[in-house]
């Protein structure tokens, strides 16, 4: 994983940082979406994969993270990918924003599940 080019991208100012928290269900879940990316990319990019209240499609869009949307930036953002601070390995960007910091950024390492 260590070659992967995602985490060839410029450095994010404030690095991800250990927390002590492992999250083995955030974890499988960015993993999969990890490893089938270029397939949800193309096939499946309206899938929303953050918590809003959903509407229907004659309703119109929902604001919701898409896997597009999250995928897009996985690819192009040096936020929302970094090394893990514990196993160096891939850590993603899964989720934003929060009550008290519109612009935090949840993530977890695809490979031993510490969080950010």
């Amino acid at each position: 994983m260590l070659n992967d080019p995602l985490l060839s991208l410029p450095a994010y100012h404030e690095p991800w940082r250990e927390t002590g928290f492992r999250d083995e269900n955030a974890r499988m879940l960015v993993a999969a979406t990890y490893k089938h990316r270029e397939a949800l990319l193309h096939r499946a990019p309206d899938v929303p994969v953050q918590g809003y209240q959903l509407l229907s499609a004659e309703q119109g869009p929902s604001g919701a993270l898409t896997c597009g949307s999250l995928i897009t930036l996985w690819q192009n953002s040096p936020i929302c990918v970094g090394p893990c601070p514990c196993c160096k390995g891939i850590a993603l960007a899964f989720a934003f924003g929060g009550k008290d910091d519109p612009w935090y950024v949840f993530g977890t390492c695809i490979e031993c599940g510490s969080t950010r």
